[in-house]
């Protein structure tokens, strides 16, 4: 897994919408910009996400659905699924 980058260094360029594990400009082309509640400065440049962009998600979710559906319950929680004792500190 890569190491991720520091939230300043992540916002410094335009972030588009992730479907399919990809990212990527919104279909229409088109960005907004995202103030930061704490100082009404720019925080980030962002994808203006539309229908299209839902449907191509839905699409992409309904496909990885039969393989991931498939696959033994155990290895669907994978890492995500934490040992609630590791996170209280028992």
């Amino acid at each position: 897994m890569a190491a991720l980058e520091p939230l300043e260094q992540f916002l410094q360029r335009p972030r588009g919408v992730v479907i399919g594990g990809t990212e990527r400009p919104a279909a229409s082309g088109q960005w907004f910009e995202v103030q930061n509640p704490a100082t009404g400065g720019h925080l980030a440049t962002v994808a203006d996400s539309g229908r299209a962009d839902v449907d191509a998600a839905v699409g992409a979710a309904r496909a990885a659905l039969g393989p991931w559906s498939a696959e033994d319950v155990r290895l669907q929680a994978g890492p995500d699924r934490v040992d609630r004792s590791v996170v209280r500190g028992k």
